[in-house]
């Protein structure tokens, strides 16, 4: 029994864009009613019989012969489809294996090797790929879809695709903190949906989730979360259960944000309920990651403790630094809060060394303050000091902006003047929290 006897999205796909006939659609179905269901197949066999024995009635061979030519033509349509994909595969390894700023120009000098929805399509499952760690990245492959479509036949699938990645730079860029053109790349994004009249679920449920999080950062919570809510039920209906289980964490960081801790921990409980039941592995971590961070900030260290020595196996298979540097971040804090001071100084200081060796600044910066915090609990004026003497040099030729520098600054001159209290560096600790993903917010000293 071959796979061209079932629905394939990639038929349902082609007909939609006029480029095959509906009753492909018959000849599948077909398939399945007298090849692959034997009660069926029972009933057809017998009233072949029938035909056989004299009963009026068209000859077998007059049902058979379209039949088989039907299947015929779909198996063909399938080939050809699975052709183009694989056309399409290694067109997006050509382009991802050069510089960024040649990409635009081999499209220039090839347009027609490299074009069609099917390699659109693949540029941006890779740019969803690059966040949240290497929102760059994802931003150059969403506009690199979005170039490869620029001279497609304007189909109502293209359209979503061009919606699609004008959706993925948006995100990209939200996660960069341009939160103005971010917004503004959704609202292009939305309207093109609109103007077609329909929108497949899926592709809306994308867009709620990528907008949800932007809305987060505006700090618009309550449109945030209707947003995310929306899209974790379309997923649900669908039983896209992945992608169900990644907008419940973006929920959990809505509630975070917002400073309802008690409903961020529920939220990434059902993530992880949900992704108890699927095969993936990185998505698992990232929820056991977030559910032990929550219940840290909730209040509950010792609980915490046991999500994260339970998920150690999990931080071992993904050895990459931007992992890596989280599990140490979290671990520091939970050594602190065990009273071990000597080991999560030594925590906080790797951790914060890694952030700048990758040119995570903003990250290092935010280590940075935990650490003065302990320096501060611990009434050790002298480390105090020279840690805020060594960090604003450091963090200028990093990527921490303008806003977030100047309050850094402006923690060293407290720091030299004596003026730093715990309650100054939470404030700021906060502040940088929020700022990350809003540029423009100025620090206020604490009164």
């Amino acid at each position: 029994m071959g796979d061209d006897r079932h629905l394939s999205v990639e038929l349902l796909r082609a007909i939609a864009r006029g480029e095959g006939h509906p009753g492909d659609l018959a000849a599948v179905a077909l398939a399945h009613l007298f090849e692959l269901c034997p009660a069926c197949r029972a009933a057809f066999e017998s009233w072949r019989r029938e035909l056989g024995e004299g009963i009026a009635g068209p000859r077998l061979a007059e049902y058979d012969v379209p039949f088989e030519r039907s299947r015929a033509a779909v198996a063909v349509k399938i080939a050809a489809v699975e052709t183009e994909q694989a056309t399409a595969r290694e067109r997006v390894r050509e382009l991802l294996a050069l510089r960024a700023d040649e990409r635009a120009e081999r499209l220039r000098e090839q347009p027609a090797r490299y074009a069609g929805p099917a390699l659109a399509a693949l540029l941006l499952d890779e740019a969803r790929g690059h966040l949240p760690g290497r929102p760059r990245d994802a931003h150059a492959v969403a506009a690199l879809a979005q170039a490869v479509l620029q001279h497609a036949n304007p189909t109502p699938y293209v359209t979503e695709l061009y919606a699609r990645s004008l959706a993925h730079q948006a995100n990209a860029l939200r996660a960069q903190g341009d939160l103005r053109l971010a917004d503004q790349l959704f609202q292009a994004a939305r309207f093109l949906l609109k103007a077609q009249s329909a929108g497949d679920r899926i592709v809306s449920a994308e867009l709620d989730h990528m907008e949800g999080a932007l809305r987060r950062a505006q700090r618009r919570f309550s449109e945030a979360e209707s947003l995310l809510v929306r899209a974790v039920a379309s997923y649900r209906a669908e039983e896209r259960l992945v992608e169900a289980s990644q907008v419940l964490l973006s929920i959990g960081l809505v509630h975070q944000y917002s400073g309802d801790l008690k409903r961020a921990v529920e939220a990434v409980k059902e993530a992880d309920t949900l992704v108890s039941q699927l095969d993936q592995p990185r998505l698992t971590w990232l929820v056991r990651h977030n559910l032990a961070l929550c219940t840290f900030e909730a209040g509950d260290p010792k609980k915490a403790r046991q999500i994260f020595t339970a998920s150690r196996g999990l931080y071992e298979l993904f050895p990459d630094p931007w992992t890596q540097l989280r599990r140490l971040w979290l671990e520091a804090h939970l050594t602190k809060a065990e009273g071990d001071f000597e080991a999560a100084e030594s925590q906080y200081r790797a951790a914060q060394e890694g952030f700048l060796r990758q040119g995570i600044g903003y990250d290092a910066a935010l280590v940075a303050l935990d650490l003065a915090m302990l320096y501060a609990e611990q009434r050790r004026t002298g480390e105090l000091k020279r840690l805020a003497e060594e960090i604003v040099p450091v963090f200028e030729a990093q990527d921490v902006h303008r806003e977030a520098a100047a309050a850094l600054l402006l923690f060293q001159d407290a720091v030299r003047t004596e003026q730093v209290t715990l309650r100054y560096l939470i404030e700021l600790s906060r502040y940088l929290e929020r700022a990350r993903l809003d540029p423009t917010l100025p620090f206020r000293r604490p009164a």
